[in-house]
C-alpha cells in the first residue's frame, strides 16, 4: 500500500513539473515573437557613378557587414545573429546571412564596406589607403525606431576615407604623355599620410595608423595616355583614396610624383594641407613642355571650398 502511494505522489510531482515546464516555454515563445530584419541602404551626398574606387551606388552582389547593437558596438542585440552579418544586395533587396530576428526591444545597426568575413569588432575593421572606398554608416536621420514591429531600417553610408583625384592634360608637349605612376608619399622623417589603420564604424574615427612610410600608388604600364585637353569627366579622372590627414605644417612634408614617359615629375604639397575624411579633392595637373603645373584645387564633398596653385617641375 505504501509503495503504491509513493508511487502516485511521485508521478503527481512529475505531471507537476512537465506542466510548470511547459508553461514557461510558451511565455518564453510569445515573449520571442520575431520578424527579420530588412535593410534600405542611401550613400551620404554622393555625384554620379565613378568609373574605379570610389563607390555612388551599389551594383549588385554588393556586401556589407551588419552589426546589430542594442545601441553601441559591444552590447549585442541578441546572442546569435549580431556580430559581422553579411548583408548582400541581391535582385535589389539586401539579404542577410543568417537571418537577423527583431523582437519587441529596439535595435541599433551599423553597417561597413565593403565586407570581410573576419571582421568580428566594429571598432577595428582594418583600412588601407590606396583604391578601396571603404564606407561605414547607421540609421538614416529620422529613422523610426527598429524592432519587430518596424523591421525596416534605413541605412546612410560615409565615406571613411579621402578622395584625392588627379584631371591630367597636356600643352606644348612634344612626346607621347603615357602616365604609368601616380605616388602619394611622406618626405623623410615625416608622417603626414598614413597607410592603414582601424575603423571604428559606429564614430567613424580610424586609430592605431601604421605603416606611415609606404607610399601610397595608382600605377599601370597602360594607365593612362596624358590627352590634349582638360576632362570634364570625373570618371577620366586618376584616383587615390587615403586615410585622412592633418594639415601639413610645412611645404614639402608630403610628395605628390608622376611618372610620365619614363621621367618622374615632383610636386612638393604645400603647407597647410589637409585632407579629411568622406570630401574629395581634384587637382588640374597640366604638362606644358617640360614642366607640369597643378593649378587651383577644387574641394567638394563626395564639400565646396578654397584651394591654391602649385608648380610641378
Amino acid at each position: 500500500m505504501k509503495t503504491i502511494l509513493i508511487k502516485s505522489i511521485f508521478l503527481s510531482l512529475c505531471m507537476i513539473w512537465f506542466t510548470g515546464c511547459n508553461q514557461d516555454d510558451a511565455v518564453e515563445t510569445i515573449g520571442d515573437s520575431s520578424s527579420q530584419l530588412v535593410i534600405k541602404t542611401g550613400l551620404s551626398q554622393m555625384a554620379s557613378l565613378l568609373k574605379s574606387g570610389p563607390v555612388s551606388d551599389f551594383p549588385e552582389d554588393s556586401k556589407l557587414g551588419l552589426f546589430i547593437t542594442n545601441g553601441n558596438l559591444g552590447d549585442d542585440y541578441s546572442s546569435s545573429a549580431s556580430r559581422n552579418i553579411l548583408s548582400t544586395l541581391t535582385g535589389d533587396i539586401w539579404k542577410q546571412n543568417p537571418a537577423v530576428n527583431l523582437y519587441e526591444h529596439n535595435a541599433t545597426i551599423f553597417a561597413y564596406y565593403p565586407y570581410n568575413s573576419s571582421n568580428i569588432n566594429g571598432v577595428e575593421i582594418p583600412v588601407q589607403s590606396g583604391q578601396t572606398d571603404y564606407m561605414y554608416g547607421t540609421h538614416t536621420p529620422g529613422q523610426a525606431a527598429i524592432n519587430k514591429d518596424n523591421r525596416t531600417v534605413n541605412l546612410t553610408m560615409n565615406h571613411a576615407l579621402t578622395l584625392v583625384q588627379f584631371n591630367i592634360y597636356k600643352a606644348n608637349y612634344p612626346w607621347q604623355g603615357k602616365l604609368v605612376a601616380i605616388r602619394i608619399y611622406n618626405a623623410p622623417d615625416k608622417t603626414v599620410v598614413h597607410y592603414s589603420g582601424k575603423l571604428n564604424i559606429q564614430t567613424g574615427e580610424i586609430s592605431d595608423l601604421a605603416g606611415t612610410d609606404r607610399t601610397v600608388q595608382i600605377n599601370s604600364t597602360s594607365l593612362l595616355m596624358i590627352p590634349d585637353d582638360k576632362s570634364t569627366d570625373e570618371k577620366d579622372y586618376m584616383k587615390l583614396l587615403l586615410i585622412p590627414t592633418l594639415p601639413t605644417s610645412l611645404r614639402g612634408e608630403v610628395i605628390i610624383t608622376f611618372d610620365i614617359d619614363g621621367k618622374e615629375f615632383s610636386w612638393e604639397v604645400p603647407a597647410g594641407t589637409q585632407w579629411k575624411q568622406g570630401t574629395k579633392y581634384t587637382y588640374d595637373v597640366l604638362l606644358n613642355g617640360n614642366e607640369l603645373r597643378i593649378g587651383e584645387v577644387k574641394i567638394a564633398d563626395w564639400i565646396n571650398g578654397t584651394g591654391g596653385n602649385a608648380f610641378l617641375e
